[in-house]
């Protein structure tokens, strides 16, 4: 099988492609980006399996060509509200597979909308599957079927900063500003927080300004933080696989848990039309340079781990309850992710046809357990994700529905 990673020399794309190459069913990996010679660079260290091209994503045509030479397209390029659904399209005009890590949920909607067209032409495509949007959906599936009905399912993640610092943040604005060029990972987490942001709400989608909508949660293991609502696609595609919910969000806290306040401003400014999202992440980066002493360090007790957790609430044997899990060990990636899924695809353990959301493409538990082994240190262990069942005295409301939906594809 041939396959054209899209941001193949990027910090998602490139070990990606590293990965991709040495399955065996992979007979060619083609490194595809805007500069040439890092292509080159990057499929010279690969070995022989892989080859590179230059690639507009904004020439639909030229995209449509060098996708047809190939038999599915991994997408890693960003930022995602640009160039998600345009990537899916030109796959589909050339009769080619797709996976993507699509997280904005307006390409997203275009992506799900080719659904008809991809399986009349006999196509896959999983969208959205990386760490959020990815192990999201089956963390908050996985939760939601703890219990016996779900009325609120949310994802949850205490973030610090310096995961996202290359370096020296004043450093990486002067670079981001001569290359004229951001992150996209950057530019997606502005785009999240621009607002407004779309949430399930009440059971219908609802927008609402997310500066003014923190909730205050307890982190699973310890402390209370701020979260914030994003603009994340699970609100958009969970909803059909999870009958009877009223609530669902993904939500994010900055530690330390003062850039929270400049966070949501931008967004605002964003929204404003006052910058675009790369002109705020360079004001971001530029707020910490000038002074990290307080930005960079947090306040006495607040949590300050790199954390993910999914929260349902609902009913269990006839007492309100709320279940959270979380996991245990550091395997929540995007490349481990966005890696099983174009592997269980090559090697022929997914064979449905249409457009998948994580949701819809994967049994939760077993797919986020290969996740945790893949990572590794969790293989000689049962135990890969903590959990906490809270239950009081209460009845189910009369009509409640079971908690999810029918599901269209299920791997082996």
């Amino acid at each position: 099988m041939k396959v054209l990673v899209l941001g193949g020399t990027g910090r998602i794309g490139k070990p990606t492609s590293e990965r991709v190459a040495k399955l065996a069913a992979v007979t060619r990996v083609t490194v595809a980006g805007r500069n040439r010679s890092e292509g080159a660079r990057v499929a010279s260290q690969i070995g022989s399996k892989a080859t590179s091209a230059p690639v507009d994503l904004f020439d639909h045509d030229r995209l449509v060509s060098l996708a047809s030479q190939n038999d599915l397209v991994v997408n890693t390029a960003g930022p995602d509200y640009k160039v998600a659904d345009r990537v899916v399209r030109a796959a589909v005009d050339a009769g080619v597979h797709c996976i993507d890590i699509s997280a904005d949920p307006r390409a997203t909607e275009r992506i799900l909308a080719l659904d008809e067209k991809a399986r009349a032409s006999g196509l896959t495509i999983i969208t959205g599957i990386g760490h959020s949007p990815g192990i999201s959906n089956l963390m908050m599936m996985h939760a939601a079927r703890q219990l016996d009905e779900v009325e609120e399912v949310h994802f949850d993640v205490n973030c610090p900063v310096s995961l996202f610092l290359s370096g020296d943040p004043g450093q990486m604005a002067a670079e981001f500003r001569k290359s004229g060029s951001v992150n996209a990972s950057w530019e997606t987490l502005f785009k999240w927080i621009a607002g407004p942001v779309r949430i399930l709400f009440d059971g219908r989608l609802a927008e609402i300004d997310p500066a003014g909508s923190p909730r205050e949660v307890n982190v699973p293991t310890g402390g209370i933080t701020s979260v914030y609502p994003l603009g994340t696609t699970e609100p958009v595609t969970m909803p059909s696989h999870l009958r009877g919910i009223r609530s669902l969000s993904s939500r994010l806290a900055w530690f330390p848990p003062q850039l929270n306040v400049p966070y949501v401003t931008l967004g605002r400014q964003i929204r404003d039309g006052e910058l675009d999202t790369a002109e705020a992440t360079i004001s971001f980066l530029d707020l910490i340079a000038a002074n990290p002493r307080r930005w960079l360090t947090g306040p006495p007790g607040a949590p300050s781990r790199f954390i993910n957790w999914a929260t349902a609430m609902g009913w269990k044997g006839g007492r309100q309850a709320t279940y959270t899990c979380w996991p245990l060990g550091d395997w929540m990636s995007t490349v481990g992710t966005l890696f099983l899924a174009v592997s269980r695809f090559v090697n022929g353990d997914f064979r449905e046809r249409g457009v998948f959301p994580p949701e819809g493409a994967f049994e939760a538990a077993p797919f986020l357990r290969e996740v945790a082994r893949d990572a590794g240190g969790i293989a000689s262990r049962r135990k890969w994700l903590a959990e906490r069942l809270d239950a009081r005295p209460g009845r189910p409301r009369r009509g409640a529905q079971s908690r999810t939906g029918p599901r269209r594809a299920r791997t082996r």
